[in-house]
Protein backbone atom coordinates (compact mmCIF):
# COMPACT_ATOMS: atom_id res chain seq x y z
CA UNK A 1 0.00 0.00 0.00
CA UNK A 2 1.19 3.77 -0.90
CA UNK A 3 0.58 5.28 2.22
CA UNK A 4 -0.32 9.40 1.94
CA UNK A 5 0.02 9.97 5.55
CA UNK A 6 -0.81 7.71 8.72
CA UNK A 7 -1.15 8.88 12.26
CA UNK A 8 -0.36 6.11 15.01
CA UNK A 9 -2.82 6.03 17.73
CA UNK A 10 -1.63 7.03 21.35
CA UNK A 11 -0.13 4.25 23.26
CA UNK A 12 -0.71 6.27 27.00
CA UNK A 13 -3.45 5.63 29.15
CA UNK A 14 -4.48 8.95 29.07
CA UNK A 15 -6.25 8.57 25.69
CA UNK A 16 -7.80 5.71 27.40
CA UNK A 17 -9.06 7.72 30.22
CA UNK A 18 -10.73 10.15 28.46
CA UNK A 19 -12.59 7.08 26.77
CA UNK A 20 -14.08 6.32 30.27
CA UNK A 21 -15.10 9.45 30.98
CA UNK A 22 -16.96 9.88 27.97
CA UNK A 23 -18.35 6.38 28.72
CA UNK A 24 -19.50 7.31 32.43
CA UNK A 25 -20.87 10.40 31.06
CA UNK A 26 -22.44 8.36 28.66
CA UNK A 27 -23.84 5.74 31.25
CA UNK A 28 -24.84 8.17 33.84
CA UNK A 29 -26.96 9.71 31.09
CA UNK A 30 -28.72 6.81 30.38
CA UNK A 31 -29.69 6.20 33.94
CA UNK A 32 -30.45 9.48 34.61
CA UNK A 33 -33.10 9.56 31.76
CA UNK A 34 -34.37 6.13 33.22
CA UNK A 35 -35.01 7.93 36.96
CA UNK A 36 -36.17 11.06 35.35
CA UNK A 37 -38.61 9.35 33.45
CA UNK A 38 -39.94 7.03 35.92
CA UNK A 39 -40.36 10.51 38.51
CA UNK A 40 -41.89 12.33 34.91
CA UNK A 41 -39.77 15.35 35.01
CA UNK A 42 -40.18 17.59 32.44
CA UNK A 43 -39.60 16.55 28.95
CA UNK A 44 -36.70 19.25 28.19
CA UNK A 45 -34.60 17.41 31.19
CA UNK A 46 -35.51 14.37 29.38
CA UNK A 47 -34.70 15.44 25.98
CA UNK A 48 -31.02 16.91 27.82
CA UNK A 49 -30.18 13.75 29.49
CA UNK A 50 -30.86 11.41 26.43
CA UNK A 51 -28.59 13.60 24.44
CA UNK A 52 -26.18 13.01 26.94
CA UNK A 53 -26.47 9.72 27.29
CA UNK A 54 -26.16 9.25 23.56
CA UNK A 55 -23.34 12.31 22.91
CA UNK A 56 -21.19 10.29 25.16
CA UNK A 57 -21.03 7.31 23.55
CA UNK A 58 -20.46 8.57 20.42
CA UNK A 59 -17.45 10.47 21.73
CA UNK A 60 -16.46 7.54 23.57
CA UNK A 61 -16.10 4.61 20.56
CA UNK A 62 -14.57 8.02 18.45
CA UNK A 63 -11.75 8.19 20.97
CA UNK A 64 -11.40 4.66 21.33
CA UNK A 65 -10.65 4.24 17.61
CA UNK A 66 -8.58 6.97 17.41
CA UNK A 67 -6.57 5.56 20.24
CA UNK A 68 -6.34 1.89 19.09
CA UNK A 69 -6.08 1.78 15.29
CA UNK A 70 -3.83 3.84 12.97
CA UNK A 71 -5.39 6.09 10.61
CA UNK A 72 -3.98 5.86 7.16
CA UNK A 73 -4.87 7.49 4.29
CA UNK A 74 -3.24 6.14 0.90
CA UNK A 75 -4.27 3.61 -2.05
CA UNK A 76 -3.57 -0.30 -1.84
CA UNK A 77 -3.15 -2.76 -4.88
CA UNK A 78 -4.36 -5.91 -4.95
CA UNK A 79 -1.69 -8.27 -4.20
CA UNK A 80 -1.69 -11.89 -5.08
CA UNK A 81 -2.67 -14.06 -2.39
CA UNK A 82 0.69 -15.42 0.03
CA UNK A 83 1.73 -18.66 -0.91
CA UNK A 84 5.14 -18.98 0.80
CA UNK A 85 4.86 -19.71 4.63
CA UNK A 86 6.87 -16.97 5.24
CA UNK A 87 3.93 -14.34 4.42
CA UNK A 88 1.77 -16.86 6.40
CA UNK A 89 3.78 -16.75 9.73
CA UNK A 90 3.81 -12.80 9.41
CA UNK A 91 0.29 -12.86 9.24
CA UNK A 92 -0.05 -15.23 12.38
CA UNK A 93 2.51 -12.57 14.25
CA UNK A 94 0.68 -9.49 13.49
CA UNK A 95 -2.87 -11.54 14.53
CA UNK A 96 -0.72 -12.25 17.44
CA UNK A 97 0.59 -9.18 18.26
CA UNK A 98 -3.16 -7.60 18.13
CA UNK A 99 -4.59 -10.05 20.74
CA UNK A 100 -1.80 -8.25 23.37
CA UNK A 101 -4.15 -5.11 24.17
CA UNK A 102 -2.44 -2.91 26.59
CA UNK A 103 -4.80 -2.57 29.91
CA UNK A 104 -5.41 1.19 29.22
CA UNK A 105 -7.28 -0.18 25.98
CA UNK A 106 -9.07 -3.08 28.57
CA UNK A 107 -10.42 -0.48 30.67
CA UNK A 108 -11.85 1.45 27.55
CA UNK A 109 -13.60 -1.30 26.04
CA UNK A 110 -15.30 -1.84 29.13
CA UNK A 111 -16.43 1.18 29.72
CA UNK A 112 -17.96 1.81 26.48
CA UNK A 113 -20.01 -1.78 27.46
CA UNK A 114 -21.07 -0.30 30.65
CA UNK A 115 -22.14 3.45 28.92
CA UNK A 116 -24.31 1.04 26.67
CA UNK A 117 -25.64 -0.53 29.45
CA UNK A 118 -26.84 2.48 31.03
CA UNK A 119 -28.07 3.65 27.74
CA UNK A 120 -30.15 0.55 27.23
CA UNK A 121 -31.60 1.12 30.65
CA UNK A 122 -32.43 5.01 29.71
CA UNK A 123 -34.26 3.12 26.10
CA UNK A 124 -36.12 0.72 28.40
CA UNK A 125 -37.72 2.94 30.98
CA UNK A 126 -40.25 3.93 28.37
CA UNK A 127 -41.79 0.59 28.49
CA UNK A 128 -43.08 1.36 32.40
CA UNK A 129 -45.60 3.67 30.86
CA UNK A 130 -47.00 0.88 28.64
CA UNK A 131 -48.38 -0.96 31.83
CA UNK A 132 -52.23 -0.50 32.98
CA UNK A 133 -52.91 3.25 33.98
CA UNK A 134 -52.77 4.16 36.85
CA UNK A 135 -55.74 5.25 38.62
CA UNK A 136 -54.94 8.28 39.46
CA UNK A 137 -53.24 9.40 36.30
CA UNK A 138 -55.58 11.78 34.19
CA UNK A 139 -56.95 13.04 37.57
CA UNK A 140 -54.75 15.01 38.18
CA UNK A 141 -56.47 18.63 37.89
CA UNK A 142 -57.20 21.69 39.64
CA UNK A 143 -60.63 20.14 40.35
CA UNK A 144 -61.59 19.77 43.89
CA UNK A 145 -64.38 20.17 46.03
CA UNK A 146 -65.46 23.92 46.46
CA UNK A 147 -62.91 25.05 43.63
CA UNK A 148 -65.41 28.03 41.92
CA UNK A 149 -65.76 28.13 38.26
CA UNK A 150 -64.13 30.72 35.75
CA UNK A 151 -64.61 32.04 32.21
CA UNK A 152 -61.92 32.94 29.92
CA UNK A 153 -62.25 36.28 31.22
CA UNK A 154 -61.64 35.49 34.90
CA UNK A 155 -65.17 36.20 36.18
CA UNK A 156 -67.55 33.87 38.24
CA UNK A 157 -70.24 32.38 36.71
CA UNK A 158 -74.19 31.96 38.15
CA UNK A 159 -76.72 29.62 36.11
CA UNK A 160 -78.11 32.30 34.69
CA UNK A 161 -74.69 33.37 33.03
CA UNK A 162 -75.63 30.08 30.09
CA UNK A 163 -78.48 30.68 27.75
CA UNK A 164 -80.53 27.54 26.83
CA UNK A 165 -78.29 25.74 24.25
CA UNK A 166 -75.41 27.72 25.30
CA UNK A 167 -71.70 26.36 25.91
CA UNK A 168 -68.54 28.00 27.46
CA UNK A 169 -64.95 27.15 28.62
CA UNK A 170 -64.22 26.98 31.91
CA UNK A 171 -61.37 26.86 34.40
CA UNK A 172 -60.65 26.28 38.05
CA UNK A 173 -60.13 29.44 39.97
CA UNK A 174 -56.53 29.46 41.55
CA UNK A 175 -55.10 31.15 44.25
CA UNK A 176 -54.52 34.56 43.08
CA UNK A 177 -58.34 34.41 42.37
CA UNK A 178 -57.48 33.88 38.19
CA UNK A 179 -58.62 31.37 36.03
CA UNK A 180 -56.33 28.41 35.90
CA UNK A 181 -55.32 27.33 31.91
CA UNK A 182 -53.98 23.99 32.38
CA UNK A 183 -55.40 21.45 29.37
CA UNK A 184 -56.45 19.15 31.87
CA UNK A 185 -58.64 21.00 33.98
CA UNK A 186 -60.50 22.46 31.18
CA UNK A 187 -64.58 22.43 31.20
CA UNK A 188 -66.93 22.44 29.02
CA UNK A 189 -70.14 23.99 30.56
CA UNK A 190 -73.61 22.95 28.64
CA UNK A 191 -77.20 24.11 29.20
CA UNK A 192 -78.70 20.52 27.63
CA UNK A 193 -82.26 20.37 26.06
CA UNK A 194 -84.85 20.71 28.89
CA UNK A 195 -85.84 17.41 30.33
CA UNK A 196 -83.60 15.43 28.45
CA UNK A 197 -80.70 14.93 31.04
CA UNK A 198 -80.86 11.05 31.85
CA UNK A 199 -78.32 8.67 33.51
CA UNK A 200 -75.94 7.50 32.99
CA UNK A 201 -75.12 11.55 33.37
CA UNK A 202 -74.34 12.26 37.66
CA UNK A 203 -77.83 14.08 37.97
CA UNK A 204 -76.84 15.25 41.77
CA UNK A 205 -73.74 17.19 40.02
CA UNK A 206 -76.06 19.29 37.71
CA UNK A 207 -77.11 22.42 38.72
CA UNK A 208 -80.30 24.21 37.84
CA UNK A 209 -81.91 21.05 36.34
CA UNK A 210 -80.06 21.14 32.55
CA UNK A 211 -76.29 22.71 34.08
CA UNK A 212 -74.15 19.90 33.32
CA UNK A 213 -70.06 20.38 33.20
CA UNK A 214 -67.51 18.13 31.51
CA UNK A 215 -63.74 17.91 30.65
CA UNK A 216 -62.62 19.60 27.49
CA UNK A 217 -59.97 17.22 26.82
CA UNK A 218 -61.91 14.01 24.08
CA UNK A 219 -61.05 10.97 25.26
CA UNK A 220 -60.02 9.77 21.95
CA UNK A 221 -56.52 12.05 20.79
CA UNK A 222 -56.72 14.55 23.61
CA UNK A 223 -58.40 17.46 21.62
CA UNK A 224 -60.61 20.21 22.49
CA UNK A 225 -64.25 19.52 23.00
CA UNK A 226 -65.68 22.46 21.79
CA UNK A 227 -68.72 22.44 19.71
CA UNK A 228 -72.42 21.51 20.62
CA UNK A 229 -75.55 21.38 18.92
CA UNK A 230 -78.24 22.31 21.26
CA UNK A 231 -81.71 20.54 19.47
CA UNK A 232 -79.93 16.82 19.85
CA UNK A 233 -77.52 18.20 23.18
CA UNK A 234 -74.51 16.23 21.00
CA UNK A 235 -70.70 17.74 21.64
CA UNK A 236 -68.33 17.39 18.99
CA UNK A 237 -64.31 17.30 18.66
CA UNK A 238 -63.32 18.36 15.31
CA UNK A 239 -60.09 16.99 15.03
CA UNK A 240 -61.39 13.65 14.12
CA UNK A 241 -65.34 14.07 13.84
CA UNK A 242 -65.83 12.23 17.36
CA UNK A 243 -69.18 13.01 18.72
CA UNK A 244 -70.79 12.58 22.67
CA UNK A 245 -74.26 12.83 24.06
CA UNK A 246 -74.45 15.33 26.67
CA UNK A 247 -77.83 14.38 27.77
CA UNK A 248 -76.64 11.24 28.50
CA UNK A 249 -73.33 11.24 30.28
CA UNK A 250 -71.70 12.85 27.52
CA UNK A 251 -71.40 8.86 26.05
CA UNK A 252 -69.78 8.41 22.63
CA UNK A 253 -72.08 8.40 19.90
CA UNK A 254 -70.30 8.49 16.83
CA UNK A 255 -66.49 8.50 15.77
CA UNK A 256 -62.99 7.20 17.21
CA UNK A 257 -63.92 7.94 20.82
CA UNK A 258 -64.88 5.06 23.21
CA UNK A 259 -65.00 6.23 26.84
CA UNK A 260 -66.89 8.95 27.91
CA UNK A 261 -66.19 12.91 28.87
CA UNK A 262 -65.93 12.89 32.32
CA UNK A 263 -68.40 14.78 34.23
CA UNK A 264 -67.56 17.45 37.04
CA UNK A 265 -70.30 17.88 39.53
CA UNK A 266 -71.58 21.12 40.18
CA UNK A 267 -73.32 22.91 43.32
CA UNK A 268 -74.06 26.32 44.10
CA UNK A 269 -72.44 28.44 46.79
CA UNK A 270 -73.29 31.77 47.29
CA UNK A 271 -75.38 31.92 44.25
CA UNK A 272 -72.26 31.03 42.39
CA UNK A 273 -71.43 27.63 40.81
CA UNK A 274 -68.30 25.51 42.28
CA UNK A 275 -67.35 22.26 41.41
CA UNK A 276 -68.23 19.10 44.10
CA UNK A 277 -65.50 16.95 44.03
CA UNK A 278 -63.12 15.83 41.13
CA UNK A 279 -63.59 14.83 37.43
CA UNK A 280 -65.46 11.89 37.59
CA UNK A 281 -63.61 9.20 35.32
CA UNK A 282 -60.37 9.53 33.86
CA UNK A 283 -59.40 12.62 32.23
CA UNK A 284 -58.31 12.45 28.20
CA UNK A 285 -57.24 9.89 25.90
CA UNK A 286 -56.53 6.24 27.07
CA UNK A 287 -52.93 5.69 27.71
CA UNK A 288 -50.83 2.45 27.80
CA UNK A 289 -52.52 -0.93 28.13
CA UNK A 290 -55.71 0.36 29.84
CA UNK A 291 -58.82 -2.09 28.65
CA UNK A 292 -60.84 -0.45 25.96
CA UNK A 293 -64.03 -0.41 27.32
CA UNK A 294 -65.81 0.28 23.91
CA UNK A 295 -68.91 2.07 23.16
CA UNK A 296 -72.33 1.00 25.16
CA UNK A 297 -74.75 -0.10 23.04
CA UNK A 298 -78.13 1.53 23.18
CA UNK A 299 -79.67 -1.65 25.28
CA UNK A 300 -77.18 -0.88 27.82
CA UNK A 301 -77.63 2.86 28.00
CA UNK A 302 -81.33 2.18 28.27
CA UNK A 303 -80.55 -0.13 30.90
CA UNK A 304 -79.07 2.49 33.05
CA UNK A 305 -81.81 4.76 33.05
Amino acid sequence: MQEFERIDPSPDRGSFRVVALWALASAAGGIGFAVAFVLEADVAVLGILLAIALAGMAAAIRRYVLATYPQVTGVEERPALPTEAGSAGQVEGVVTAGEQQPAGQRMGRRTILVAGCGIAVGLVAPATAMGPTRPDIGLRTRWSDGVRLLDDEGELLSPAALPDGGLDTIWPEGPDGQPVREELSSVVLVRAPVDRLRPPTHLDGVVDGNLVAYSKVCTHMGCPVGLFRAGTGALFCPCHQASFDATAGAMPTFGPAERPLPQLPLRLEDGVLVAAGEFIGHVGPTTGLRPREGRPTPAEIEGSE
